[in-house]
């Protein structure tokens, strides 16, 4: 079976410690380098890799530890702590003690906790390839190549977009596989993961309990695995049908605000990233971002300066990261995509909002006028040029449940100044039967339009007539 690992220490993880810690998991174990360095591998002496190591990661952002291994070993580990993960092979039985073992000697040479995952559920099994897999050598981490695919096995609770899965996702990427993600039912997926799964055409396959049953955690179609890749079976007996248990709820379910924003900055020394995310979390959570990061956990403070420093030494390649913020009773997880266009430097944000278990927070976070404030706030300070509120339904802390929870719903979207400019604000402000009000300053015209609750049919009608309003607008 899989079996991930997370050490939590508290003193710095040197190689002394580290040599030592993987003599104990294994004195006749060899290690090799994968990922550029990367991930530590620890192999048999003529054998594949046993146990991949991820380098040790400074979590400073409060919360991080709550959000992706749970609230127990989080009160037993205050930040700052490292965090340093180890997988262990799913087909080689002796590679999980391995793995606890190297965790433990971290812990007792440095202090802290180790985290297991907890053994209250089956993983699916992992299917065999026809012809058989490829070398995985290239794929650290995954536990099967073929020439279509690279199957990842995952049980824990809540799987994250670690280091080594976007190492994962960008190989696939390059050798044209798809990366498909196995886990039983009852594991979720953080924001990150599933976005990032969804853009580079991953798969997200769970296993039923049975045998063969499989199906797609996103959208509930049924699956089979063809040999070299989980995939959608030509002879079902129910086309266009979904899986049993994908539309069943077993696990508890909350509102989500899904927000999605668009905004372009000159491309100039001075400018500066970030400050549509600061507003948004500072507005719906009461906090800002807590931290950032290129993968999960999300290790930084957040801090507007060193996200533009990444961003810009990156350049002309764009910048995707994480972000994550909420401590109260909301949290907030979401993603920054930071790109070069011929008009400037766009950021494409999506931030999710969610209201923890129990939470009794002040206002709605539907409310509409309160969401028309945020939009005026945005654009008016340009940090929006487009700014679209949706209402879902998903897992704990903002997380993705392999169930069906129905369609995100609309409840409000702003244009910036620019867009209005483009149809013109006269046409701008009469969508057919779409409440709209001008927002913004004397600087320039911005317009919200109320779309509803996000529960009922109307939302979606008001945001079709207005669909078909704008793309047929003209400047006037």
């Amino acid at each position: 079976m899989t079996y991930d690992v997370v050490a939590l220490v508290q003193g710095t993880p040197d190689p002394r410690a580290t040599v030592a810690a993987m003599v104990a998991a294994g004195p006749d174990l060899r290690v090799r380098h994968a990922a550029d360095g990367a991930i530590l591998q620890l192999c048999e002496p003529s054998g594949p890799p046993l146990v991949s190591i991820e380098v040790p990661l400074f979590m400073q952002v409060p919360g991080e530890v709550e959000r992706l291994l749970g609230a127990e070993v989080s009160r037993h580990v205050p930040v700052p702590v490292y965090w340093v993960e180890a997988r262990a092979a799913t087909e080689a039985a002796d590679a999980g003690p391995i793995a606890g073992r190297f965790a433990e000697e971290m812990v007792r040479l440095l202090g802290g906790r180790v985290w297991r995952e907890p053994g209250d559920g089956d993983p699916p099994a992992l299917p065999s390839a026809d012809p058989p897999g490829t070398d995985a050598a290239d794929f650290p981490g995954v536990d099967l190549v073929t020439e279509r695919a690279a199957v990842v096995v995952q049980s824990r609770p809540t799987v994250p977009l670690t280091a080594w899965l976007a190492d994962a996702l960008r190989r696939c990427g390059e050798s044209q596989r798809a990366l498909q993600l196995l886990t039983p039912s009852n594991t979720r997926l953080t924001l990150p993961l599933r976005l990032m799964l969804a853009a580079q055409n991953g798969r997200w396959v769970v296993g039923d309990g049975t045998a063969d049953g499989h199906y797609d955690g996103l959208t509930g179609v049924p699956l089979t695995w063809d040999g070299a890749a989980f995939a959608i079976p030509r002879d079902t007996e129910r086309p266009g049908g979904l899986a049993d248990l994908f539309t069943r709820r077993p696990v508890p379910v909350g509102d989500q605000l899904i927000c999605t924003l668009r905004t372009l900055h000159p491309a100039a020394n001075d400018t500066k990233l970030g400050r549509a995310v600061e507003l948004l979390c500072g507005t719906l959570t009461g906090a800002p971002p807590g931290g950032w990061g290129t993968a999960e956990p999300a290790a930084q403070p957040w801090n507007r300066d060193e996200v533009t420093a990444r961003c810009r030494d990156r350049a002309p390649y764009p910048t995707w990261l994480v972000v994550v913020g909420g401590l109260g009773p909301r949290c907030a997880v979401g993603t920054m995509f930071v790109s070069r266009t011929p008009k400037g430097v766009e950021e494409a944000i999506t931030l999710v909002v969610g209201e923890r278990s129990g939470a009794d927070p002040d206002g709605s976070l539907f409310d509409p006028d309160r969401l028309a404030d945020v939009a005026e706030r945005l654009v008016t300070e340009g940090a929006a040029d487009s700014l679209y509120f949706q209402r879902t339904e998903g897992g704990p802390g903002v997380t993705a449940v392999p169930h069906w929870t129905g369609l995100p719903g609309p409840v409000g979207m702003a244009l910036g100044t620019g867009s209005v400019r483009e149809v013109g604000l006269t046409y701008a402000m009469s969508p057919p039967d779409v409440p709209a009000r001008r927002i913004g300053d004397d600087s320039g015209s911005a317009v919200w339009y109320d779309l509803g609750d996000g529960t009922t049919p109307d939302s979606r009608a008001r945001m079709e007539r207005l669909t078909l309003h704008l793309s047929g607008g003209s400047a006037n």
